[in-house]
């Protein structure tokens, strides 16, 4: 989706895009159609999280237009061993 751009931090998505008119005449050059309600141009979408979320682990798809994020929880009662040198 080349008119997409989403970025995130640990407790914000921001979703930004353009959409563009197509350039669908009938026969006569005229629209196919009377009324229409869907917004053309840029848009823009931030959403706040409930928790913070773990950025390396983030994962975006799209299948048949359908944009689907996955923003994995950061698990704050997770502990990082660490090792200890001899000097």
């Amino acid at each position: 989706i080349e008119n997409l751009l989403i970025s995130v931090n640990y407790n914000k998505v921001e979703i930004k895009g353009e959409r563009r008119k197509p350039e669908v005449l009938s026969r006569e050059g005229k629209n196919n159609y009377d009324e229409q309600e869907l917004y053309w141009g840029k848009f823009s979408r931030s959403i706040e999280l409930p928790a913070e979320i773990e950025i390396d682990h983030v994962s975006v798809s799209e299948d048949h237009g359908l944009i689907t994020i996955q923003l994995p929880v950061l698990n704050k009662n997770r502990s990082h061993p660490i090792k200890i040198k001899s000097i």
